[in-house]
């Protein structure tokens, strides 16, 4: 349960921020999502912000499915992150 938590959370934050990625240069869910490997030199690629939205929500549709352990261990510390922004 803990797991799925998590990433509904990467989810959701993804999902709520990835309108307003280029206006937000404090957090964004462009930022979570870099900070996984696999992902990271999808999105830092020169792509349009449609793409890179894009990218982004299929990414996070991805995390829902993932079980693998190291990759859980990354999205626990991206759980902490989470906790720690307030949606406006």
């Amino acid at each position: 349960q803990t797991e799925y938590l998590v990433d509904e959370g990467v989810y959701n934050l993804v999902h709520s921020y990835s309108i307003k990625l280029a206006n937000n240069n404090d957090y964004s869910g462009l930022k979570v999502m870099q900070s996984i490997p696999e992902i990271y030199d999808e999105l830092n690629r020169d792509i349009t912000e449609i793409e890179r939205n894009n990218l982004l929500q299929t990414k996070a549709k991805t995390l829902l499915s993932k079980s693998d352990n190291s990759y859980n261990a990354q999205i626990n510390e991206i759980e902490a992150i989470i906790s720690s922004i307030s949606f406006k």
